[in-house]
């Protein structure tokens, strides 16, 4: 019989959003097994159960934790704030504090995605910020920029847990809203051959008092995915929402739906309960503080205008 695997969320974090795990500007969604939020950074944990079955000879059982942080750089890679070799060694410090096993990048300042030229920013990200402390552990799955536009999203994962599939683009507009697929190393793999795969989407929505425009891209974002999916997979929906409250349509395009199989959660929200609905983080922020992050800035022009 086939040892199977599935992905559970463990724990309450900052602002995710996900069919089965989602993480978010501030927002984790999940959905599918996982569930996710919205910040401007977050890290979450997610634990890997093995499905109680009759095990095939020679498997073992196992246990596994999967740590997710969503991040928005701001910018990084155009010179604005530092310059990347200034920049990394903060960066190293936050990543040797974290050790995520999934890291989205959001606003990149754009560049070259083909591995190894010049200026790509996600090869001198992972040589020189990931693997300066552990050599050989991070890959970056392929970003697409479909939308042609000045920033761009990435997500890197660790090669010692995960395996990179796919990527696919669900909606270009302004930026790119890229689908990955990934699936786990199982320890019994070579037997099995059976594992529990992964999907993440990226996000970095419009931000601004308006939220028009934002709403407009996760609505696109969730109807395809809801044509894509009858259920909802494994499925982690993080990065930077820009969200300033659950009655924004975007936000409800994730949270709400015809069918239970395709909804997304909110941890905070939903299983935690540690918050309830509605939510207006703009005008009660005391409330949602230990959940909802944002950019750590004195002012538009401190440190910098960038």
């Amino acid at each position: 019989m086939i040892n199977h695997s599935r992905v559970i969320y463990k724990g309450g974090l900052r602002a995710l959003l996900f069919s089965t795990l989602f993480l978010g500007s501030g927002f984790l969604f999940v959905g599918g097994p996982l569930l996710s939020g919205c910040a401007k950074s977050s890290a979450k944990a997610v634990t890997v159960l093995p499905v109680d079955t009759l095990p095939m000879a020679g498997t073992v059982a196992q246990t596994d934790t999967l740590q997710v942080m969503a991040y928005n750089v701001l910018s990084y890679g155009d010179d604005c704030q530092s310059l990347p070799q200034n920049l990394d060694v903060y960066f190293r410090t936050i990543i040797r504090y974290v050790h995520p096993d999934l890291l989205s990048c959001e606003k990149m300042n754009a560049y070259p995605s083909t591995p190894g030229v010049a200026y790509n920013t996600a090869d001198e990200i992972t040589h020189d910020v990931l693997n300066a402390d552990f050599p050989g552990l991070y890959a970056y799955c392929m970003p697409t920029n479909v939308s042609n536009g000045t920033t761009m999203s990435t997500l890197f994962y660790n090669k010692q847990k995960l395996t990179y599939v796919k990527t696919e683009t669900l909606v270009a507009d302004i930026t790119d809203f890229d689908l990955y697929k990934l699936y786990y190393n199982d320890v019994n793999l070579s037997i099995t051959h059976d594992t529990t795969f992964l999907y993440v989407v990226v996000n970095h929505t419009q931000s601004g008092n308006s939220s028009t425009d934002r709403d407009q891209q996760v609505t696109q974002e969730m109807q395809t995915l809801r044509s894509k999916f009858s259920f909802f997979p494994n499925l982690i929906n993080m990065g930077d929402f820009n969200t300033a409250s659950s009655l924004e349509a975007g936000y409800q395009a994730m949270v709400t739906s015809a069918d239970s199989a395709t909804l997304l959660y909110n941890p905070p929200y939903f299983p935690d309960a540690e918050l309830q609905y509605p939510g207006n983080w703009d005008v009660q922020p005391y409330l949602v503080y230990p959940y909802l992050t944002t950019s750590t800035r004195l002012s538009a022009s401190i440190p910098n205008s960038c």
